[in-house]
Order: structure tokens, then sequence, then C-alpha cells
């Protein structure tokens, strides 16, 4: 499946952590299938798999906390989705989404009290 919006960026993190633990994308891809056997899931991925996250490509579901999970144990040191490159989706660049503004909007007008419910009320006389 290919990524729409922007084009997907290198993972130049999660490949930097495979060179430091000395594990291959078929390696890899044998590693995070076990663990997810541990979690009770039915993976297959192989290194083809591997190679798409390093083109960028997120994996689905847990399995990035698996890779995350694998190469801390190889690495003996905790390892998070920020050091794999896959972490919090809003730090990655996204094209700008263009909205219509909505017909009805639910915040009160300017100047005018509102109750508690959120309706506008009528003015109070003075």
């Amino acid at each position: 499946m290919r990524a729409t919006g922007a084009a997907m960026q290198p993972n130049t993190l999660l490949d930097a952590l495979l060179d430091e633990a000395g594990v291959s994308n078929a390696g890899l891809a044998a590693h995070v299938n076990r663990a997810g056997r541990a979690r009770g899931l039915a993976l297959r991925y192989e290194h083809t798999a591997v190679a798409r996250w390093l083109k960028g490509q997120r994996p689905r579901g847990q399995v990035p906390d698996l890779i995350c999970e694998v190469l801390a144990a190889r690495l003996r040191r905790q390892v998070t989705l920020d050091d794999i490159g896959l972490g919090c989706r809003a730090a990655r660049p996204r094209r700008p989404v263009r909205r219509s503004p909505p017909s009805w909007s639910g915040r009160p007008r300017c100047g005018v009290p509102t109750s508690s419910s959120g309706r506008t009320s009528p003015p109070r006389p003075p």
C-alpha cells in the first residue's frame, strides 16, 4: 500500500538502530514475527516489509511497539517509538487540509451572553 499525501521520507533512525543492533532486515522481520506470536498475533513479515519501513512506510497495528521491544532486547536498553522514527505522527510534515467553514457554529456570538446550555440568551433589560 502506498502512502498518500506527502512523499515518504527514509527512516534513517530505524536504519541506524538496525546497524547498531547488528540486525538484518530479515532478522528484524523474524524477531518481530516471534514477538507478535508471544502476543497472540499471526504476523508474517519478511525482509521486504522492513525495506519498506526503512523507505518511510509506517508499520500497522502493534508492529511499531514490537520493533521497539525487539531492538530494546537486542541493545539491552529502552527503545522508544521516537528512537525508531515512528513517534508522534504530528511531528511529521503534512500537507495542509482545506476545510470549508461550518454552516453553523456552536460558538456564541461576540457580546451576546449565553445560558449554561450554550444557547444564546435574550438581552436582559437594564
